[in-house]
């Protein structure tokens, strides 16, 4: 049976600044079935904050930076059998009232060790609205 490459999508987060983003990696493989989850392996890490192997608010302590070169398997509750894609859910803490656009690439390496093209994670933070005194 020939290996097919898996793919990574490109994905994107948005919510106001100070807030903790949540943004899900995901994958698709054909020819895996959902038997062996993917591994993804972040190039490099976004600026203006921290991104998070571990939810940093809930998860366990302390919170685990993610850092660029290592494997992070997929969740494992995360296969979609419709889809059959995967997925893996890191957190992103922004750096005191940064608002922007900032992102990071990752791969996607199969149980057959074929590595996907890359994909762009993309977090933006907004502007909060200002409240105005009454």
């Amino acid at each position: 049976m020939v290996n097919t490459i898996p793919v990574a999508s490109d994905v994107e987060a948005e919510t106001f600044e100070d807030a903790v983003v949540f943004i899900t990696l995901t994958a698709s493989d054909t020819d895996d079935g959902g038997d062996i989850a993917p591994h993804f392996t972040l190039s490099a890490l976004p600026a203006h904050g921290t991104l998070y192997a571990t939810d940093p608010l809930f998860g366990p302590k302390p919170a685990e930076p993610a850092q660029a070169g290592t494997a992070y398997a997929a969740d494992g509750w995360s296969y979609d059998s419709e889809s059959n894609t995967w997925s893996r859910t890191f957190f992103f803490v922004p750096a005191l009232e940064w608002s922007g656009t900032t992102t990071f690439d990752y791969v996607v390496t199969d149980s057959a060790n074929a590595d996907s093209a890359p994909a762009t994670a993309t977090i933006t933070l907004r502007k909060k609205p200002r409240q105005r005194p009454p």
